[in-house]
């Protein structure tokens, strides 16, 4: 059903590099969902435990750096879920946590229509419907084109509601998210709305129990609906049905990593402990089975320019040397020649995966004896 094509197939990167590919999805006919969703992440956990029995006690921790989702199909986008934000959240701790990707239509764009969009808070909840924590509507051309971020207040079934949300837009080239392989929809223009949520205040609390699970949804609001809207009205919810074509269609994707972002790390501590980076396909279906793919990536930190005297050829011999056929203890007996050897390097700085290439380099062997050489690398 899924298949992902990198521009590097040895899907090994560097802290900052973007990830640039596609992924063709295959149906038999058309599919009944919610949406498609592409989205990138990168994570670290640890789990450890100590005693066991009725005296274990067991100890998780989690940090993400990198999350980033994109709606392929669908009439909705949605912001990565901050577990237990509480009554005020801050997005931009992850890489593209807060970051809504919305296509413009043909009429949209920098230079077209107004973008009416409905944005809506949300706690997320298990098994049940997500709580409503607050909602508005924004021009959300005139947010992106005032180059400014802007906090509004947030309303509820058409009255007002405690709390905030600041918002921050801009107008992307659609080529630029996808490096130029461009596979958009007929019904879109080429450029595409990114919508930045910064953070919230003040919200309510969604559960009894526990902290508020928050996240940030957008969607297109009819055209019929005014700006501002009017009050006493509960504002129309998002369309969540939409078909995924048969056949096979391919989407262009390119995922910027963080600058700083650590190394994928495998780390013998504890139960577990890892930081893994993955690129993620899901077909959004009600309930709990939504078929998906995971495609692990390697991402290496970023290092220091070397220093241009390690990137200069690099020579070193060793004089003739006397070679013994015997040796006690701290004692050698029976010289039986010498040995030279000349080791030459093209340069001393190498990155992870590269070949060190001794080419010129000589062993020269005047003794009477037959040896075998193997040269050994190791670090200080």
């Amino acid at each position: 059903m899924f298949h992902f094509m990198l521009d590097r197939p040895s899907k090994v990167y560097y802290a900052g590099e973007v990830v640039t590919g596609t992924v063709t999805v295959t149906t038999k006919g058309d599919q009944k969902c919610r949406s498609l969703l592409l989205s990138m992440v990168g994570k670290a956990r640890i789990h450890w435990h100590t005693g066991s029995g009725d005296n274990r006690r067991d100890y998780d921790g989690r940090k993400v750096y990198l999350q980033s989702q994109w709606t392929l199909v669908g009439n909705f986008y949605r912001t990565a879920l901050l577990d237990e934000g509480g009554e005020d959240v801050d997005f931009g701790g992850a890489s593209g946590d807060g970051t809504m990707y919305v296509p413009c239509l043909k009429n949209e764009g920098s230079q077209g229509d107004p973008i009416k969009l409905i944005v809506r808070v949300c706690d997320y909840d298990w098994g049940k419907r997500d709580d409503n924590l607050g909602e508005i509507v924004i021009n959300a051309k005139e947010l992106a084109l005032s180059g400014d971020e802007r906090t509004f207040e947030l309303t509820r079934n058409g009255k007002p509601e405690m709390g905030t949300i600041t918002l921050a837009a801009y107008f992307l080239p659609t080529s630029a998210l996808t490096k130029g392989n461009n596979i958009a929809a007929e019904n879109t223009s080429t450029e595409t709305l990114v919508l930045k949520v910064l953070k919230a205040r003040s919200l309510r609390k969604g559960d009894m129990f526990g902290q508020n699970d928050v996240y940030v949804q957008a969607w297109r609001a009819p055209s019929t609906l005014a700006l501002p809207p009017p009050s006493g009205k509960k504002l129309p919810g998002p369309d969540k049905k939409v078909s995924l074509p048969g056949g096979r269609t391919t989407y262009a994707f390119a995922f910027p990593t963080r600058a700083d972002s650590p190394g994928s790390a495998v780390i013998n501590c504890g139960d577990y402990a890892y930081i893994a980076y993955y690129i993620k396909v899901e077909i959004d279906r009600k309930g709990w089975k939504n078929p998906s793919l995971k495609l692990p990536i390697t991402v290496i930190p970023s290092r220091p320019v070397p220093m241009r005297q390690l990137l200069s050829p690099a020579y070193n011999q060793i004089e003739p040397s006397p070679i013994y056929a015997a040796k006690f203890c701290c004692f050698k007996f029976k010289e039986a020649g010498t040995v030279n050897i000349k080791l030459h390097l093209n340069r001393r700085a190498f990155a992870p995966g590269e070949t060190l290439a001794l080419s010129g380099s000589e062993v020269m062997n005047d003794s009477t004896m037959n040896c075998t050489w193997q040269i050994v690398l190791r670090q200080d």
